[in-house]
């Protein structure tokens, strides 16, 4: 089995692919020579994240995403990403927040260096059920795949599970777009302020 690092075709094949590829989007632009091997190492990360399931990084536009599972987010780094993504949360009571993600067994969180730009929560028995109780990612990166990749790192693995998500009305066409199905025999018990 070839070393998941190891482009295909090669090692010399591969990386010269890339580079062309990341050349290409600088033709005719004057840019430093950091940027076009930035542009290069977001482009060879990204095919070599497609081997491995498990990489997690993932370049969105000329930024570097880290994904990670390992990390519950500071309640006032919520706030602010809840904020800046219009997710209707109790932003007054960071302590509630604070209890909502300690509670869960699902949170996976999109990183640009210190900066948290998303967020997934959740719970799941990961044999049957599964529910997607927050996905929030920072304006700055949507529309750009993160929300995809952090959907994915949930289901990755759990083919059995089906999940449930209650969307806002801003993103019901968003999972529609990403292949949800809607479903119409659902009931909720209201909460109390």
């Amino acid at each position: 089995m070839p070393f998941a690092g190891r482009p295909r075709g090669g090692r010399h094949n591969g990386l010269k692919a890339r580079a062309v590829s990341a050349a290409g989007r600088f033709r005719g632009r004057r840019v430093s020579a950091l940027s076009r091997r930035f542009a290069f190492l977001c482009d060879w990360l990204s095919w070599n994240r497609e081997e491995s399931s498990l990489f997690p990084w993932q370049c969105v536009e000329d930024r570097m995403v880290q994904f990670r599972t390992d990390v519950r987010p500071a309640s006032a780094e919520l706030v602010e990403l809840f904020r800046a993504a219009q997710l209707n949360r109790p932003l007054g009571d960071p302590e509630r927040i604070s209890r909502m993600y300690a509670a869960s067994n699902l949170v996976v969180t999109a990183w640009e260096g210190e900066r948290l730009v998303g967020v997934l929560r959740g719970w799941t028995d990961d044999n049957f059920d599964g529910y997607i109780c927050d996905l929030a990612v920072h304006p700055e990166f949507q529309k750009l795949g993160v929300g995809r990749a952090l959907l994915d790192a949930v289901r990755r693995g759990r083919p059995q599970v089906q999940f449930v998500v209650r969307a806002s009305a801003i993103a019901r066409e968003y999972y529609q777009g990403l292949g949800w199905q809607k479903i119409e025999n659902g009931w909720f018990w209201p909460r109390q302020p």
